[in-house]
């Protein structure tokens, strides 16, 4: 029997599930869960707190979430492009602030050796599978890839008090995307923008219409079928998950990368089923969707 010890606050048979410090807590279905994940994949997809998705493709220093305690933020670099893409960490609790890119890690001017972890001032950093996580004592989580994903969460006790490009966690998700003025941005790029951190820093337009060439668009929607076909292999995680919404977003994907980067098509199709897969994992649904010739 393999037994894996996870970090503290996470859980599962990869440790890639949110646990809370309750052992013996019962989630109510009427009830709302005691945390948020802001959810951040692929080459430009963002999930707030409160459940909005939006395209951004911004590749400046944003403030990703934050109070006036502690401040997680993103540079995504290279991200027109499935080979090159990659998102920087910047983060700061309290005294202790850290760098990360991928398993590269640096915690106050120390690279971290990616086979340990460490523990200062409230902080926790492991690297376990494909995955670092970090953990917070104020209740922050924070879990990142080699590439592109990135899982921010946060316990209840920060709702209404946090900002940033995944929103304020409020349970309302009609205002997630509100500007500093207090109104709501006409755009996800007017909203990305704002939290830019470098005013100087180009501002970047509306991602535009993804699918303008219909024979593409059928093809994209041959490929994307999977993630929403019920009698499909992530069929008994779709009576759980909306897979709509890695449907839409790998429409975007194929659309975008066989205009511009037709040979990295596989590669951006596994990322949308990896992105459902690892939705349904985290709802206690493991689904072996891979197969010689898909991924």
């Amino acid at each position: 029997m393999n037994i894996t010890k996870c970090c503290p606050n996470w859980t599962g048979s990869n440790c890639d599930q949110v646990a809370t410090s309750n052992d013996t807590l019962i989630v109510n279905d009427n009830e709302p869960l005691p945390f948020a994940t802001c959810v951040l994949w692929g080459l430009f997809h963002y999930r707030t707190f409160d459940g909005t998705q939006f395209e951004f493709t911004g590749s400046c220093n944003y403030k990703l979430g934050g109070t006036q305690t502690w401040q997680v933020n993103v540079r995504p670099t290279g991200c027109t492009n499935w080979q090159k893409c990659s998102k920087q960490l910047s983060m700061l609790f309290g005294s202790v602030n850290i760098t990360a890119e991928g398993n590269n890690v640096i915690v106050n001017g120390v690279t971290l050796d990616p086979t340990k972890g460490i523990i200062v001032s409230g902080v926790t950093i492991e690297r376990r599978g494909n995955y670092t996580y970090l953990t917070y004592s104020d209740g922050v989580r924070v879990k990142w890839d080699e590439a592109t994903v990135i899982d921010l969460t946060i316990d209840a006790s920060f709702k209404g008090r946090v900002s940033g490009l995944c929103g304020d966690y409020d349970e309302d998700s009609k205002n997630d995307l509100t500007l500093f003025d207090g109104t709501i941005s006409p755009s996800a790029a007017v909203f990305g923008n704002q939290w830019r951190l470098d005013k100087s820093c180009s501002e970047v337009p509306s991602l535009g219409e993804a699918c303008s060439d219909d024979d593409v668009k059928q093809q994209a929607i041959a490929a994307c079928q999977i993630l929403i076909d019920s009698s499909d292999v992530f069929g008994t995680c779709l009576e759980v998950v909306n897979g709509q919404q890695y449907y839409n977003t790998c429409i975007t994907d194929y659309c975008i990368t066989a205009v511009s980067y037709p040979k990295q098509l596989q590669q951006a199709m596994c990322n949308s089923y990896t992105a459902l897969a690892r939705d349904c994992t985290d709802n206690y649904i493991d689904i072996n969707w891979r197969t010689a010739s898909r991924c």
